[in-house]
C-alpha cells in the first residue's frame, strides 16, 4: 500500500480516532508516526549510534540539577527556543542552522535555548553556550521510568490502547497485536516526558516557544497548552507532498499555533496546518554563511549532491559523464544519513576526477564552495538555487527530474552530451525556486511577539 493509499482510509476513521483521549490528548497523535512508519515498512536508513553511557549519564545528571537550579531561582524569560536536534560544525562551531542565526539577525535577548542532544552527545564548542540548558533528564527519565510505568498504564489506558487498535485492525486488518505494545510504550514515555517537563516550562513562565520538529517536542507543546504559552513550530526540511510526518488534519490540542517556513513557495497544507497559520519568515542561516568567506573549488569542479535511494544510480551516472569529461572534477556528497558502499568506491576508484567529500560538512557552506551542483531532487538543489548557484538536474541513465508548480527549476541535463552544455553555455537562473528559502525577514519572525 503506498502512503497516499493509506492516507485514504486512514481519513475515512480519523475522527472516530481522535475520541481516545488522554490528558486530554487525542491518544492517536501520540502514536500517529510510529504506526505509519511499521505498518507502510518505512526504512530508516540511519546508522545506528556509538553512545558513551558515562558521558550520557553525566549529562543526564547535569541537566537535571540544572534544571532544579533554574526552577530554584524563580528566573523569567519571555522566549524559549528549543532548536533541532542535529547541530552543524560552521566556522569551527557548532550551531543549529534553523534558530541560531535567527537570534543573531533579530538582536533577541531574553530567551533560554533547551538543547535535546543527538546520538548522546552535546557538541562543542557552541554558538550561544550561555543560553543552553541540556533536556538530557527529561528524555532519558522517561526512557528508564518507561518500562516500570508500563503496567500502571497498561492498566489506566487499556480502554483508550484498545480501542484505537481495533479501529485500525478493523480498516486495516493488521492481525497482530504487537502494535498495543508499541503504543503503550510510546503513549507512557510521552506521558512521562510530558510530567517532567511541565514544571520547568511553568516556571520560566515564557510567553513563546519555538521547536522543530512537533513531532519530537509534542509533550512540551501539551504544556505550553495547558499553561496558554504560544507555540511556534519551525520548519525543519523540505515538505512538497504528503508524508508520514505531518499529513492528516489539524488539532488545536497537539498542534503548534503557528508554523514558521523558509519561503513562500513552501507555504501551503502539506505540514497539517491551516494556511492562515503559516508565516514564511525565510531562512536567517542563508545569510550568515555569506559571513564566513569559506574557500571556493575551481570552476571546473562540480558539487553532486545525493539523496538516501539513488547514490548507486547516481554514481554510475557520474562515471558516465568522468569518462566523457576528464578535465572535469566530480565531488559526491552522500546524504547524511548514509554511507558510501565499498561497491561504489570500487567502481569509481579508476577515475581520478572522482572524489566522495564529506557529508559532515553542512550542505549550505558546502555549496558556496562551487559555482556548479549536479544532482536530480535533492532539496539540496533547492538551497543551490535560493544561493544563485549554477544548478544541473540529471535526467538520464535512471535518474528522473521532478517537478511541481511549488518547487521546479535548475538545467536539465539529459544526455551526457548535455553535460558540455550545462558547464559552457550561460545560466539563466530566471525559472529556479529561489522562494524555497526566502531571504530573511525580522519583522515576519517577531510578528508573533505581543
Amino acid at each position: 500500500m503506498t502512503l497516499h493509499e493509506y492516507l485514504i482510509k486512514e481519513k475515512d476513521i480519523e475522527n472516530r480516532l481522535d475520541q481516545y483521549l488522554i490528558c486530554g490528548l487525542p491518544v492517536w497523535r501520540f502514536v500517529r508516526f510510529d504506526f505509519r512508519i511499521k505498518f507502510l515498512n518505512i526504512v530508516n536508513r540511519t546508522s545506528s549510534p556509538v553512545i558513551r553511557k558515562t558521558k550520557l549519564l553525566s549529562d543526564t545528571l547535569k541537566s537535571f540539577w540544572k534544571g532544579l537550579c533554574l526552577m530554584a531561582s524563580r528566573k523569567k524569560v519571555s522566549t524559549i527556543i528549543i532548536p533541532h536536534p542535529r547541530l552543524f560544525n560552521v566556522g569551527n562551531q557548532y550551531l543549529d542552522r534553523l534558530t541560531d542565526p535567527i537570534i543573531d539577525a533579530t538582536g533577541i535577548q531574553d530567551y533560554i535555548i533547551f538543547e535535546r542532544c543527538q546520538n548522546g552527545e552535546h557538541r562543542k564548542p557552541r554558538v550561544h553556550d550561555d543560553k543552553v540548558i541540556y533536556m538530557d533528564f527529561i528524555d532519558n527519565m522517561a526512557l528508564v521510568l518507561t518500562p516500570l510505568c508500563k503496567p500502571f498504564f497498561s492498566y489506566k489506558y487499556k480502554k483508550q490502547i484498545d480501542g484505537i487498535y481495533q479501529l485500525l485492525d478493523d480498516t486495516f486488518q493488521l492481525n497482530d497485536k504487537t502494535y498495543k505494545k508499541r503504543f503503550l510504550t510510546f503513549i507512557t514515555r510521552k506521558v512521562l516526558a510530558y510530567y517532567l517537563a511541565r514544571p520547568i516550562v511553568k516556571s520560566l513562565s515564557p510567553k513563546r516557544v519555538f521547536m522543530a520538529p512537533r513531532g519530537s517536542f509534542n509533550h512540551i507543546i501539551h504544556c505550553c497548552k495547558e499553561l496558554g504559552i504560544k507555540t511556534i513550530e519551525l520548519q525543519h526540511g523540505i515538505t512538497p507532498g504528503e508524508s508520514e510526518l505531518y499529513s492528516g488534519s489539524y488539532n488545536p490540542a497537539y498542534d503548534t499555533d503557528y508554523f514558521f517556513c523558509f519561503g513562500q513557495a513552501n507555504i501551503g497544507t502539506q505540514f497539517g496546518i491551516p494556511v492562515d497559520r503559516i508565516k514564511n519568515i525565510g531562512f536567517a542561516y542563508k545569510d550568515y554563511v555569506n559571513t564566513i568567506g569559506l574557500e571556493k573549488y575551481s570552476n571546473k569542479a562540480s558539487l553532486v549532491v545525493s539523496e538516501p535511494h539513488i547514490t548507486e544510480i547516481l554514481t554510475d551516472v557520474i562515471i558516465l559523464l568522468a569518462k566523457e569529461y576528464p578535465d572535469c572534477e566530480f565531488h559526491i556528497r552522500n546524504h547524511p544519513q548514509e554511507k558510501i558502499t565499498d561497491e561504489i568506491k570500487a567502481k569509481t576508484k579508476n577515475y581520478p576526477n572522482i572524489s566522495f567529500v564529506s557529508n559532515k560538512v553542512e550542505s549550505f557552506c558546502a555549496l558556496s564552495q562551487y559555482d556548479n551542483i549536479i544532482g536530480e531532487n535533492s532539496s539540496v538543489m533547492y538551497e543551490a538555487m535560493s544561493m544563485h548557484k549554477k544548478v544541473g538536474r540529471l535526467n538520464f541513465g535512471g535518474l528522473k527530474v521532478i517537478e511541481s508548480e511549488m518547487i521546479h527549476g535548475g538545467y536539465k541535463i539529459n544526455s551526457v552530451e548535455d553535460f558540455k552544455q550545462f558547464m559552457t553555455q550561460p545560466y539563466s537562473d530566471e525559472n529556479d525556486s529561489k522562494e524555497v528559502y526566502s531571504d530573511f525577514n525580522v519583522e515576519a519572525f517577531k510578528s508573533v511577539f505581543d
